[in-house]
């Protein structure tokens, strides 16, 4: 299974990049998995529904399950990345892409902006590749992400790679 860390600033175009990610990675027959990463309180329950209804009332495991597949939602102190995959990924899943998790020793793809510079971005870092969907984004051995094709190529030599 390969793991591939997907980081940066806000607007960066994570999400868009994973997204890219994924439907090349599909493109290959490939299992995928995803792990966000979020400072927002989110949640899987939608207002009003039964899920939500028992997550108010104090469950810290909820599932749902429907034709659809199968949701789970638990409040607990996170573990390390790496738990999280072994403990809820399947086995035979080929690829996961993890969006913001900045701090974890795996390969790490760092998307930039163009008002970004390398100190505002230590954070971050260390990366394995910098890249960016914007062309205006100056970065020294940038990878160019900026349209859909990009990053499925990109995508799919770093793939053969291994």
């Amino acid at each position: 299974m390969k793991i591939l860390q997907i980081a940066g600033r806000k607007k960066s175009g994570k999400t868009t990049t994973t997204i890219d990610f994924i439907k090349a990675a599909r493109e290959l027959d490939l299992k995928v998995a995803t792990f966000k990463h979020s400072h927002h309180c989110v949640a899987m329950d939608v207002e009003g529904t039964d899920t939500a209804r028992f997550s108010e009332a104090g469950c810290q495991q909820v599932a749902l399950s429907n034709d659809s597949g199968f949701f789970w939602h638990e409040v607990r102190k996170p573990k390390r990345l790496e738990e999280e995959i072994r403990d809820f990924v399947d086995p035979d899943t080929d690829i996961v892409f993890t969006e913001s998790f900045n701090h974890e020793a795996l390969p790490k793809l760092l998307l930039v902006r163009p008002e970004d510079d390398s100190e505002s971005l230590d954070k971050f870092k260390p990366a394995d590749y910098i890249a960016s969907i914007y062309n205006e984004a100056d970065f020294t051995d940038k990878i160019d992400l900026s349209t859909e094709a990009l990053r499925k190529a990109w995508l799919k030599a770093w793939l053969a790679e291994a």
